[in-house]
């Protein structure tokens, strides 16, 4: 007797075989992969992200290649009524065989594909062929159709991660292969493809939610059905007739005195244990599913008011501040399960809140968002489409129309899903970069209709269906900088800073309601470079370095910026820690003047998170996961509680941030002094923070010019919360003129052999950093050492457990 329940096999990740489709010779491979990775793992080709391998492999992307897996079934999945495969992450033009018999072709990287198999199958041995067209030789095909051109190139007719052709932040790999295992499903009368719960409103102690489920009836006639929701500990229970073939189940649960998922910051991630069966007439269970669920309503409050148009979050009907950045796919070529991971606990540990998913990569897969629920850091989702105009024929649409529902049917139902986003500048690339300077009227008229087709209408039809509660935005963002509405009016991309070589000072006066994109680039840690660039390569323009440089005018800009505000580097190691320093105390600056305007700005993102190769970029943490500086300097700019200073004319203008839903009670101690530590000015503050707030709370009222103390002295702030200390500096002058010591640094171990080190100074030290190897790290890094005042690091080794010699560390301060 088979079994009554839907069965999936995960096919193997070995007993895979590859080959250029136009060789006879196959070669083993791991799976999920892709040609470069096969190709890769049998030392085939160099490392692809090595010196400037990239260029010499580029030949890879116009051939053709084909995948080949053998496995074996039992008797009992063969008894079962219906065999599928299923395969997520075809990527992307290619046609499917079993055993010699073709199953179907795809075309799309974000959709999932399920072919019939049963009549196919073999007790015995069985062969599965997946036959690779080119991806660029096809898109380049399709691209010449176009008339006009669209921008954006040949790209965008291929719904495959769009940073494969290269960005200004990555490389060009245009690859063709499997980014996830496929499957083999069975089931006979029935199969639940999806459920999920939906938060409808929440009225006091009342939630509305909506259980939806997808269910195929295999039958030729309609069925009668028991289905049974659990929450916890309470059930739910409905009745209703499946008519032959895909059927939609929605119903209402009114769930009364739920405990509220919050985000990180505001209160706990609570998740609530969730099951879905299904019975037939005589309770036999049919199938089911488990996953978890958190209570909570997130609307995009997009409204029009006296300044212009607001753009921020409500959150179980409060705003929300959203602190964090924006997410690039992790690896372009290899299997990066274990780096979101750490990259999601890297994001806590600098207290985001919020992640925006970036059009241009992929659609992460479902523990990447399980984790972001359990973590409690909201999920901005871009569809994924950025920087073009995308085509508008029927083929195209109806293919995206599938994607969409699919990615909607799967994502919408955790959490942590905040927003759905049309794309990625696309709006703001028809409207200001001149993409239409060389169209006529009529081409105009139709780029823009189906740009409208798509965005305005197919996709929030789509996400009003199947993602109830969740609301959509058509393009980020609404204005960017090349309109003055970009600081009154939705989100902004300010780009202000780095293309248009504005000071970082610039920033922190122009405030948007909302900044969703803005940066600054830096080089890898020296660690990483030294991993992926020859020795004698280390030169700032030496080809190979350049070759991980691909902003056109970046090694340019970072000397720019250094050259305006941070001492003559002394060597290329040096170079590389004043960079990074650059990038951190810029961004984070700007971050602390977005949270000071709130609640007139509601978030601030910035570009970008994290690494797809071990390139230079906006990143703040590197490709191998080395925090760079910026990311250390985010544990204080995006801390709850936060305190920051402002110069005006006459006053040193000091700020309380609290974002937390809590009073909190401080004592804030402002010291002005010189970096012998002897003081100028003292005050000691005790008072409150109101919940979800920023306010000015002091004036310091000292003339610095007058004094001639801009050079020689610095703002020490020092707060108590809760019993926990933090300690931050402001300075009154660029770095390369602050008139700093020479600094004689002292560090300590405390006690155990690989734990924490003391490090200490009798005279200020600015942005101190312990040099880290292949195996070891330390956090905090690049801080500054207050005078007579210990800073706790603590020490992590993968490999060593031996005691630290403190003799043996490489110290580096903004000096050298």
């Amino acid at each position: 007797m088979s079994n009554a329940f839907t069965q999936t096999i995960l096919l193997e990740a070995a007993n895979w075989h590859f080959r250029d489709a136009d060789s006879s010779d196959w070669m083993p491979c791991q799976m999920p992969g892709n040609n470069y990775t096969a190709l890769f793992e049998n030392k085939a080709i160099l490392s692809p992200y090595f010196g400037d391998h990239e260029k010499k492999l580029a030949v890879l992307a116009k051939k053709n290649w084909q995948f080949k897996h053998s496995f074996k079934i039992d008797s009992l999945l063969l008894n079962q009524e219906h065999i599928e495969l299923e395969c997520d992450g075809l990527d992307t033009y290619c046609e499917i065989f079993l055993n010699g018999h073709f199953l179907g072709k795809t075309d799309n990287a974000f959709r999932k594909y399920h072919f019939p198999i049963k009549e196919f199958l073999s007790l015995d041995q069985n062969e599965l062929l997946f036959s690779f067209n080119s991806a660029k030789g096809i898109t380049d095909s399709l691209y010449s159709l176009q008339n006009p051109a669209l921008p954006g190139g040949p790209r965008v007719c291929a719904r495959k991660p769009q940073f494969h052709f290269g960005w200004d932040f990555g490389p060009e790999f245009v690859l063709c292969g499997l980014s996830q295992l496929p499957k083999i499903v069975s089931w006979n009368q029935l199969r639940l493809e999806e459920a999920g719960l939906h938060t409808i409103q929440i009225v006091e102690d009342h939630a509305t939610l909506r259980l939806q489920a997808i269910l195929i009836n295999a039958d030729t006639v309609p069925r009668d059905v028991a289905i049974s929701c659990k929450i916890a500990d309470r059930e739910f229970k409905f009745n209703t007739l499946l008519s032959p073939g895909k059927n939609v189940f929605r119903n209402n649960i009114e769930f009364k005195n739920p405990n509220l998922w919050w985000p990180r910051g505001s209160g706990p991630a609570y998740l609530y244990d969730c099951s879905f069966q299904l019975q037939d007439s005589s309770g036999v269970v049919l199938a089911q599913k488990k996953w978890k669920t958190g209570i909570r309503t997130i609307q995009l409050i997009a409204e029009e008011d006296s300044i212009g148009q607001s753009f921020y979050f409500k959150v179980n009907g409060e705003a929300v501040f959203c602190k964090g950045s924006n997410y690039i796919p992790s690896d372009i070529l290899f299997n990066a399960a274990e780096k979101w991971k750490s990259l999601l606990n890297a994001a806590v540990e600098t207290h985001f809140n919020m992640l925006r998913i970036w059009g241009g990569g992929i659609y992460e897969c479902d523990a990447f968002y399980e984790t972001c629920d359990s973590l409690g850091i909201m999920v901005w989702q871009d569809f994924m489409f950025a920087c073009a105009m995308y085509p508008g024929d029927t083929a195209f649409i109806d293919n995206v129309s599938i994607e969409a529902e699919q990615q909607l049917q799967r994502l919408s139902k955790h959490a942590s899903i905040a927003l759905f986003c049309g794309n990625n500048e696309n709006k703001e690339g028809w409207h200001r970069w001149g993409w239409q300077a060389s169209l006529d009227e009529a081409s105009k008229q139709r780029l823009w209709n189906d740009y409208q087709n798509l965005f305005q209408k197919l996709l929030p039809e789509k996400v009003q269906l199947w993602a109830p509660g969740i609301s959509y935005w058509d393009s980020s963002p609404l204005f960017g900088r090349g309109d003055d509405r970009f600081k009154t009016h939705g989100d902004a991309h300010d780009w202000g800073l780095w293309h248009d070589e504005m000071p970082f000072s610039k920033l922190e006066s122009r405030i948007p309601r909302f900044m969703s994109e803005f940066g600054f680039q830096s080089l890898a840690s020296l660690t990483t470079l030294q991993e992926f660039i020859s020795e004698n390569d280390l030169i700032f323009e030496s080809p190979a370095l350049l070759n991980h440089q691909k902003h056109p005018r970046g090694n340019k800009l970072i000397k720019e910026y250094l050259d305006r505000d941070y001492p003559k580097p002394a060597n290329f190691e040096h170079l590389v820690y004043l960079n990074q320093l650059c990038q951190a105390d810029g961004i984070s600056q700007i971050i602390s003047a977005h949270r000071r305007a709130k609640p007139y700005c509601m978030g601030s993102l910035y570009w970008q998170f994290n690494d797809c190769w071990p390139g230079i970029s906006w990143s703040g943490i590197d490709y191998l996961g080395r925090w760079k500086a910026l990311q250390h300097q985010l544990k204080m700019a995006f801390a709850p509680v936060q305190f920051s200073a402002m110069e005006s004319d006459q006053y040193i203008k000091i700020y309380g941030i609290n974002d937390s839903r809590d009073i909190k009670t401080f004592q804030l101690d402002l010291t002005v002094q010189d970096f012998f530590g002897n003081p100028l000015y003292f005050q000691s503050l005790e008072d409150t923070l109101k919940e979800n707030s920023s306010r000015l709370i002091h004036l310091i009222s000292i003339d610095l010019n007058e004094l001639a103390l801009r050079e020689t002295h610095y703002l020490q702030l020092k707060w108590v919360v809760e019993e926990d200390t933090f300690y931050a500096s402001h300075f009154f002058e660029k770095p390369k003129n602050l008139q700093l010591p020479k600094p004689d640094v002292i560090v300590e171990n405390i006690g155990n052999t690989n734990g924490q080190l003391s490090v200490s100074s009798n005279t200020f030290v600015r942005a101190l950093y312990l040099k880290e190897t292949k195996d070891e790290v330390y956090f905090p890094n690049y801080f500054d050492v207050h005078p007579g005042i210990p800073v706790i690091v603590t020490r992590k080794n993968s490999k060593s457990k031996s005691e630290l010699l403190p003799e043996s560390l490489n110290l580096f301060d903004i000096k050298n």
